[in-house]
């Protein structure tokens, strides 16, 4: 037996740990869903309200889906790491586009109740974990969480194209300024893009526009009201 099966087994009899993607005894995601998150293509689109580009690491479907929800509706944070690497995938496509020497990633703000009840803004996790990712491969980088909340929002699941926006229309505002640098918007998913424009409005009326957007993952868009 190999130390990672021992591994695996020890988590098994002692923590019932279980991989969140397809339940083998693991810690974390396992190797076969691990391969198989790399194996997911990125995706570019555009968001027409605001003339910005998104990348997305892959689709919101499969293990990519399984281990999302996981992480946000479990608290698997030990999926931060793994999911991270693919957030900074979409973030060096963007980056190869727009070269400069430091990059600026800002999260879109999580509500607070979501913040609450999983201990910690997943979006911010992500966004660090995917910094450190960079930062190994040479990139100059940091994390502002430099928005905010300026009023309470209703839950955007099940929420169409028009609801989201009318949802999210003037909800943020700027905590405090955006340091030297190219900005770029990330998230955890990208569905109609209501949450990324009105991040790119709020930086953008700062003076600091965003050269795009990055995500983890796209879900198919929905068109219903």
């Amino acid at each position: 037996m190999n130390l990672s099966t021992a591994i695996a087994a020890a988590a098994d009899l002692l923590l019932g740990a279980r991989c969140p993607g397809c339940g083998v005894a693991e810690f974390g995601a396992c190797a076969h869903c691990r391969t198989q998150l790399s194996a997911a293509r990125p995706q570019v689109m555009g968001l027409g309200q605001c003339r910005l580009t998104v990348v997305a690491a892959g689709s919101y479907s499969g293990v990519m889906k399984t281990l999302l929800i996981a992480l946000k509706e479990r608290q698997s944070m030990g999926l931060v790491g793994v999911l991270g690497r693919r957030l900074a995938i979409s973030i060096a496509v963007l980056a190869s586009v727009r070269p400069s020497e430091r990059i600026v990633l800002v999260p879109v703000p999580s509500a607070r109740a979501q913040v609450a009840r999983r201990g910690q803004d997943v979006t911010v996790a992500l966004a660090r974990a995917a910094a450190v990712r960079l930062r190994r491969a040479g990139v100059s980088v940091t994390v502002v969480a430099c928005l905010r909340h300026r009023r309470r929002v209703a839950d955007q699941a099940g929420l169409g194209v028009t609801a989201r926006n009318r949802n999210l229309a003037g909800a943020f505002a700027l905590r405090r300024g955006v340091p030297r640098g190219e900005v770029i918007v990330v998230d955890d998913i990208v569905t109609t893009g209501a949450s990324l424009a009105e991040a790119a409005r709020v930086l953008t009326a700062a003076g600091r526009p965003p050269v795009g957007a990055a995500t983890v993952a796209a879900t198919p868009l929905r068109r219903r009201a």
